[in-house]
């Protein structure tokens, strides 16, 4: 995942995790997705379930075959499935050792601020930001997406700013909170 503080989003994580000791699943999640494409296509599989309901290994291996094709046989799609849903478990979206079900997140503000973060690298403008990807991984849909950044922006994380269909947002307050100010934003 590219653990080298010459990656500016390792420098970020680094940052952040000595801040957010709760939020440390929710940080490494968010990086994992911006740096592994197969954990990433396994994404729409977990993150979808209903509250309480099971993810299914067979799912996960098809919304990752659907990504890369032919590159993986069956066997190898189903150790990807194993251990994605590992991960998934790790970063709080799965419950359960044996039998594991869908439980719903309560992101961290600094978690939310990153996402916010990584949304904008990823080309969102501000305004289509909170119904980004990278919110809804952390079970915000955009009103709770919303709030959430009115929290951040409270807790002088972020700058967030929204009138009649016009949002503002920054995250250069989180990289100096982090003291990685030279990471790109």
């Amino acid at each position: 995942y590219g653990l080298d503080d010459a990656v500016p989003l390792f420098r970020l994580l680094r940052g952040l995790w000595r801040l957010d000791p709760d939020g440390r699943p929710q940080l490494a999640t968010l990086i994992a997705l911006a740096r592994d494409p197969l954990f990433r296509a396994s994404a729409p599989a977990v993150v979808t379930l209903a509250v309480g309901d099971a993810p299914e290994k067979a799912e996960v291996s098809r919304v990752v075959r659907d990504v890369t094709g032919a590159r993986f046989n069956d066997d190898i799609l189903g150790k990807i499935a194993r251990n994605v849903l590992a991960s998934w478990s790790r970063s709080g979206h799965l419950e359960g050792r044996v039998n594991k079900f869908r439980r719903r997140l309560e992101p961290t503000p600094y978690a939310v601020a990153l996402a916010i973060h990584l949304a904008g690298l990823a080309g969102h403008v501000p305004a289509r930001a909170l119904a980004s990807g990278w919110l809804a991984v952390l079970d915000l849909d955009e009103s709770r997406a919303a709030e959430a950044a009115r929290d951040a922006h409270r807790r002088g994380l972020i700058d967030y700013r929204a009138g009649t269909g016009v949002v503002e947002l920054s995250t250069a307050r989180l990289l100096g909170v982090a003291g990685v100010a030279d990471v790109p934003h």
